[in-house]
């Protein structure tokens, strides 16, 4: 009997937080104007950061198949939201996404005169620290094209939308670099507005 009652202190509590676990996970997916809120607020937070020319911190040479090492840039988006919508899906859980179209170029500091990180032929690139990232002001355009960077939001669990997936040239000339940093203070505010909440 004082081996059962012993149990049943653990288990119960146990039971009661999977059940709360599976009715905050089971939450009501959001209503058509409460997706149209959250695309307008990503929206909103895109327009604040391309007005101020926000810069993100990111790694560069960092992937196994590049094998050059790893150093740090800053990267960011020089252009405007052209375009945002919402639009209905066949999912059931999450039956609204939210979509973003920036228009612009990619900028840096990785290709700095100052550059001390990675040496790829005889040209220097990125920083070897963080804080020379960050300290290092010498912005320059990055690819010599304009594209539309596409960004797609669904809702989580109910809540904010957050980032969901992205296009082929938001993700090769920006996210490929900024994934592995999306944690660092340094991202945290700017992120939040933007991706959704990185916590």
């Amino acid at each position: 009997m004082r081996d059962l009652r012993a149990m049943t202190r653990y288990i119960l509590p146990s039971c009661l937080a999977m059940v709360q676990w599976a009715a905050c996970s089971w939450a009501a997916p959001p209503t058509e104007a409460q997706a149209l809120a959250e695309t307008q607020r990503i929206k909103n937070g895109w327009d604040q950061m391309l007005q101020q020319n926000a810069m993100f911190l990111a790694r560069c040479g960092d992937l196994p198949h590049e094998r050059i090492g790893i150093a740090y840039e800053r990267i960011g988006i020089s252009g405007s939201v052209v375009s945002y919508d919402v639009k209905k899906t066949d999912s059931v859980l999450h039956p609204y996404q939210g979509v973003v179209v920036i228009h612009g170029y990619i900028q840096g500091n990785d290709s700095s005169p100052r550059a001390n990180g990675l040496k790829i032929g005889s040209k220097m690139f990125c920083f070897k620290t963080v804080e020379e990232a960050i300290e290092n002001n010498d912005i320059r355009r990055g690819n010599p094209y304009d594209a539309d960077y596409i960004l797609y939001y669904a809702d989580r669990d109910g809540g904010s939308f957050v980032l969901s997936s992205y296009n082929k040239f938001f993700y090769n000339a920006l996210y490929h670099d900024l994934e592995p940093m999306l944690y660092h203070p340094y991202n945290k505010q700017i992120l939040s507005l933007i991706i959704g909440n990185t916590n």
